[in-house]
């Protein structure tokens, strides 16, 4: 949905926004891989240390 507030010109027109140029489109859509990376390092090192009884 916040996609379709800044990609549809007229919903963001009527928001006050204008849809993002080319190489701020894509910036946005890596940082979506880049984020989930992050997310399963972070679960795979705290499974990690879960199961060594630190923390």
């Amino acid at each position: 949905m916040p996609a379709g507030f800044l990609l549809l010109e007229p919903v963001a027109r009527m928001l006050g926004q204008a849809p993002p140029p080319p190489a701020g489109l894509a910036i946005a859509v890596l940082s979506i891989p880049a984020l989930l990376a992050v997310d399963l390092g972070y679960k795979l090192l705290k499974r990690r240390h879960s199961r060594n009884g630190i923390g």
